[in-house]
């Protein structure tokens, strides 16, 4: 017997709820323990050096990162985009907007 074609989509979009839900927990775990290992207190917003330390990069890739999410609104945002914002001169960072990045940079094929 076939499932009929509203339940298969009902059912996809569980799994992918699902998939999404369990990638966005484990990246909060990852976020956590690099957050002990640097001795980076958890608070909502980080400041980039402190991003730098926990994703271990340069900030000029954060920088670029960031840039890439405040290009003009697109259907097809970089994935690997990270959203921030200013206090004056100054980025920050937020904690969801961090664990968010991971979970969904995690999930894509590296190349190469």
């Amino acid at each position: 017997m076939q499932e009929s074609e509203p339940l298969r989509l009902y059912t996809h979009t569980r799994r992918a709820y699902a998939h999404r839900k369990a990638l966005s927990r484990a990246a909060e775990v990852q976020i956590n323990a690099l957050l002990e290992a640097e001795r980076i207190e958890r608070r909502a917003v980080y400041r980039p050096g402190e991003v730098c330390r926990l994703l271990r990069i340069s900030p000029t890739t954060l920088r670029q990162l960031c840039e890439l999410a405040e290009q003009p609104e697109s259907s097809c945002r970089p994935p690997q985009s990270l959203e921030s914002f200013r206090i004056g001169c100054h980025r920050r960072i937020e904690h969801t907007t961090l664990v968010n990045w991971l979970a969904r940079n995690q999930s894509m094929e590296r190349e190469g």
